[in-house]
């Protein structure tokens, strides 16, 4: 009897450590203003800024970027929705200075990806 609490107590053990660091694994995520804030900064362009004001970014897949330059850096697919019309395109980001920056995808997500067909 000693023996098998002590193999249920080691299971237990394992699993709330196991269910404790799959929480801390959690992805942090941009917000979707404060991605479309990083978009349109990395496009650096008045035009694309002025059509994306008043448009919105929906955020699709995430994933933790494999060839990560920054800590913390997530790599993501998102529609940009302006007026009538949308467009899916990927970016990395990661949080600097108190905000997120995006940059040219480095990784391989799903395209077209199936998060972001009800956008």
């Amino acid at each position: 009897m000693p023996t098998r609490s002590l193999a249920v107590a080691c299971v237990t053990t394992v699993l709330i450590g196991w269910s404790g660091s799959a929480s801390a694994q959690a992805l942090v995520l941009p917000t979707p203003e404060e991605a479309k804030g990083a978009v349109m900064r990395m496009f650096d362009d008045p035009q694309m800024t002025k059509m994306m004001a008043t448009g919105r970014v929906v955020i699709g897949t995430c994933k933790t970027a494999s060839k990560a330059a920054h800590e913390g850096e997530i790599a993501c697919t998102l529609a940009v929705v302006m007026g009538a019309g949308s467009s899916e395109t990927q970016a990395n980001f990661y949080r600097s200075g108190g905000q997120w920056t995006a940059t040219p995808i480095t990784e391989t997500l799903p395209f077209p990806d199936p998060k972001l067909i009800s956008h």
